[in-house]
C-alpha cells in the first residue's frame, strides 16, 4: 500500500468515526432508504404495467393484422364463389366438359369475359380448368386454354394439390403464396369447384398479387420506429418469411429461419399453430417484445414485435428519473448533514482542545462561545471547571509548600527523639540487667543465709550437682561448636557443587549457542536446496527454538545457582559467627564452672559466717527486688516510645513523598 493510498484510507476512516460523518451517514440512509425503496416499488410497478400496456398493444396487433387478413381472405373466397356460381359460367364449363357426342339441352352458352372479371375483382390471373386439370379458359395469356394447371409447370404446386382437393372434396380454400412460373411475384390461388345441376364440372382459379397482403402486413400503426409484422411459413426443416419486412424490403421468401437461431423458437410456434407472447431475440440478435398467432387461411405464422428498448423506454426515462431525483436528493441531505454536524461539531472540536490543554497542564486555556444550544452550555461548563482547576492547583501548591515544611520539622525532630530513645534505652537496659543481678544475686544470698545453720551439707550437694550440669552444658556445647563446623563444610561443599554447576551451565549455554548456528546453517542450505529443503527448514527451525529455549533456560539455571551460591555464602559466614559465639560460650561456661568450685569451697569454708548476714541480705534482696520491677518498666516504656519514634520517622518520609509526588504532579500545571 502506498502512502497516499494509506493517508487517504485514514482520513476516511476517521472521518467515518467523527460526528459529521455518521450525521451524513445517517442523513443519507434516512433520506435515501425510503427513496430507494419508493423508486424500486414505483419502478416495479411502471414495469409491469408497462409490460402489460406493450402485451396487450402486441396481442392487439397481431388479432387486428389476423382478422384483417382472415378477413380479406373471406372477401376474396366469397368473390370467387360468387364468380363460380355465376350461371353463364357453369353453363359455358359445363358445355365444355360435357362428354364427346352428348346432347346439349337449350341454348348453346356464349364464351365468358374472364379478362373483365379479373380487373373488376383485382385478380392477376383468371382461369377455369376441367376436373383433369386442363385449362378451359383463362383471363391472359400467362394460362392459356389446353395447358394444364397440375402438371408441367404446375406440378407438385400447391395449386394442382388445391385443384384435386376441390375435384374430390368439393371444398373452396386459398392457397399459400408460392412462387410459380407463370409470374415474377408470389401468387396465392382460391380454388373453388364449379357445380351444375348439383355436379361439379370444372374448378374455378382465381391467382391473387402479395400487394395488398403485404401493404397490410407492412401498416405498422401502433409498434413505434422499431415495431414490425413478420410472416413465415413452414418449408421442411426450415421457415419461410413470406412477406418483406419493414428493416429488410426483400426478405420475401428470401429470408429464411433456420433451427438453432435466435427467432426459431418463436417463429416455429407461430407456424405450428400457437399463440403467445413474451420477450423474443430477433434475427439482428437484438431484444425484443414480441406476440405471436397462426392465420389458418394462409398457413402463416405472424410475429408481431419491438425492439425492447422502444417498448420499455417509459421505464428507463423513469428509473433515469428516479436516479437524478435521488442524486439531488443526496446532494441536498449531504449538504444538510455538513451544516448541521458543523454547527455540532465546532463547538465540540472547541471543547476537546481545551479538555487536551488542560490534560496537558495548560490551565490558560480561554474558552469562548456564543451558542446558546447544549454545546455552548457545554463549553461554558468547561470553562467554569478550568477556572475552579486553576483557584485548586493554586490552593494545592501552596498547601504542598506547606506540607514540605512540616514534614522537614518532623523528621528533624524525629530523629533527635530517636537519638535520646536510644540513649535512654541502653541506659535503661544496662540498669534492668544490673539490678536483675542483683536481685538474682540477693535471692540467692538471702536463702543461702536461711539455710546455711540447717543444710549446710544440702548446699554443697546442691553446689556439686551445679558444678556436674555446667560440665553437661560445656559437654553440649562442645557438641553444638563440632556440629556447626559440619554444616560450614557442607555449606563449603555446595558453594563447590555450585560452582561445578555454572561450569556445566557455561557449557549449556555454549552448546545451545553452538546449536543455534548449526540451524541457522541448515536453514540456508535448506533455502539453497528449495522445495527439496523445506522438510529439512522446519526441523532446522525447530532446533533454533529449541537451543533458544535451552539457552534461556541455563541463564535461569545461572541465576539460580548464583543466588543459591550468595545464599550459601551468607550461612557459611553465620554459621561461623555461630561457632565463633559458641566457643566463647563454652569458655564461659568453663570459667563459671570454675568459679562454682571456688564458691563451694569457699561456702565450705565460710558457712558459719552467713548466718550472721542472712537478715541484712534479705531487705537488699527485696529493694533489689523493687528496683528491678521499675527499671523493667521503664525500659518497656524506653522501647514503646522507639518504636512509635520508628512510626512516627516511617509516616514522615512517606508525608515527604506524597508531597514530593504531589509537588511533581502539581508543577506540570501552568496557571
Amino acid at each position: 500500500m502506498s502512502l497516499g493510498s494509506a493517508a487517504t484510507d485514514a482520513i476516511r476512516h476517521g472521518f467515518l468515526r467523527s460526528i459529521a460523518g455518521r450525521l451524513l451517514l445517517w442523513f443519507l440512509a434516512l433520506a435515501l432508504l425510503p427513496l430507494a425503496a419508493l423508486g424500486l416499488v414505483t419502478t416495479r410497478m411502471a414495469t409491469s404495467a408497462v409490460e402489460h400496456s406493450v402485451r396487450d398493444n402486441l396481442v392487439k396487433v397481431a388479432a387486428a393484422k389476423s382478422a384483417e387478413l382472415e378477413r380479406y381472405a373471406a372477401e376474396r373466397l366469397s368473390d370467387a364463389s360468387g364468380v363460380a356460381n355465376v350461371q353463364g359460367l357453369r353453363r359455358t364449363v359445363a358445355y365444355m366438359t360435357r362428354p364427346a357426342g352428348a346432347e346439349w339441352e337449350g341454348p348453346v352458352p356464349g364464351p365468358v369475359s374472364m379478362k373483365a372479371v379479373t380487373q373488376s375483382l383485382g385478380y392477376r390471373h383468371l382461369f377455369a380448368v376441367d376436373l383433369a386439370g386442363k385449362v378451359l379458359m383463362a383471363s391472359d395469356d400467362a394460362v392459356k386454354p389446353g395447358d394444364s394447371a397440375v402438371d408441367g409447370a404446375f406440378a407438385g404446386t400447391e395449386l394442382a394439390a388445391a385443384i384435386g382437393r376441390a375435384r374430390i372434396l368439393l371444398q373452396m380454400e386459398m392457397t399459400p403464396f408460392a412462387q410459380y412460373a407463370v409470374s415474377p411475384d408470389p401468387l396465392a390461388f382460391i380454388v373453388c369447384p364449379i357445380m351444375n345441376d348439383g355436379g361439379i364440372v370444372g374448378v374455378l382459379c382465381a391467382a391473387l398479387g402479395p400487394e395488398r397482403f403485404w401493404a397490410m402486413l407492412g401498416d405498422v400503426t401502433g409498434l413505434g420506429e422499431t415495431g414490425e409484422l413478420l410472416a413465415c411459413r413452414r418449408a421442411g426443416d426450415e421457415l419461410v418469411v413470406s412477406a418483406p419486412l419493414r428493416l429488410v424490403d426483400d426478405a420475401a421468401f428470401r429470408m429464411r429461419i433456420t433451427p438453432g437461431s435466435p427467432m426459431w423458437p418463436t417463429a416455429s410456434a407461430a407456424a405450428s399453430g400457437a399463440r403467445g407472447w413474451g420477450p423474443v431475440t430477433d434475427y439482428r440478435g437484438e431484444d425484443t417484445t414480441a406476440a405471436w398467432c397462426y392465420l389458418p387461411t394462409y398457413r402463416w405464422g405472424i410475429v408481431v414485435k419491438q425492439d425492447a428498448e422502444e417498448a420499455y423506454a417509459m421505464v428507463a426515462a423513469q428509473e433515469r428519473t428516479v436516479l437524478a431525483l435521488a442524486a439531488a436528493i443526496a446532494v441536498v441531505v449531504a449538504v444538510a448533514a455538513i451544516v448541521v454536524a458543523r454547527s455540532i461539531s465546532t463547538p465540540l472540536r472547541t471543547a476537546v482542545a481545551v479538555a487536551n490543554r488542560v490534560a496537558d497542564g495548560d490551565l490558560r486555556a480561554d474558552v469562548g462561545s456564543t451558542a446558546k444550544d447544549e454545546t455552548g452550555a457545554l463549553l461554558d461548563g468547561i470553562r467554569g471547571m478550568t477556572e475552579d482547576l486553576r483557584a485548586l492547583i493554586g490552593r494545592i501548591k501552596e498547601s504542598s509548600a506547606t506540607l514540605g515544611a512540616v514534614a522537614s520539622s518532623i523528621g528533624q525532630s524525629t530523629e533527635a527523639q530517636r537519638e535520646i530513645a536510644g540513649e535512654h534505652g541502653a541506659s535503661t537496659t544496662q540498669a534492668v540487667a544490673a539490678s536483675r543481678e542483683i536481685s538474682a544475686t540477693g535471692q540467692e544470698l538471702a536463702r543461702t543465709m536461711d539455710q546455711v545453720d540447717a543444710v549446710a551439707s544440702g548446699t554443697r550437694t546442691k553446689a556439686a550437682e551445679g558444678r556436674h550440669g555446667l560440665a553437661e552444658i560445656e559437654g553440649a556445647m562442645a557438641r553444638l561448636e563440632r556440629g556447626a563446623g559440619t554444616v560450614s563444610a557442607t555449606l563449603g561443599t555446595i558453594s563447590e557443587r555450585a560452582a561445578g554447576v555454572n561450569a556445566v551451565v557455561a557449557t549449556m549455554v555454549n552448546v545451545a549457542n553452538q546449536t543455534n548456528l548449526l540451524s541457522i546453517n541448515a536453514s540456508i542450505e535448506a533455502e539453497a536446496a528449495g522445495e527439496h529443503g523445506r522438510g529439512f527448514r522446519v526441523v532446522a527451525q525447530e532446533v533454533a527454538r529449541l537451543a533458544d529455549r535451552t539457552a534461556r533456560a541455563a541463564l535461569e539455571i545461572e541465576r539460580m545457582v548464583r543466588d543459591m551460591q550468595s545464599s550459601v555464602g551468607g550461612g557459611v559466614r553465620e554459621m561461623g559467627a555461630f561457632s565463633d559465639e559458641v566457643r566463647r560460650s563454652t569458655e564461659a561456661v568453663a570459667r563459671i564452672s570454675g568459679g562454682l568450685a571456688d564458691v563451694i569451697a569457699d561456702v565450705e569454708s565460710i558457712s558459719r559466717s552467713f548466718g550472721e548476714v542472712a537478715e541484712g541480705m534479705r531487705a537488699q534482696s527485696t529493694g533489689a527486688e523493687q528496683i528491678r520491677d521499675a527499671m523493667v518498666r521503664l525500659a518497656d516504656g524506653a522501647q514503646r516510645t522507639a518504636m512509635a519514634l520508628e512510626v512516627t520517622a516511617s509516616a514522615a518520609s512517606e508525608l515527604r513523598a506524597a508531597v514530593g509526588g504531589l509537588d511533581r504532579e502539581v508543577s506540570r500545571f501552568r496557571t
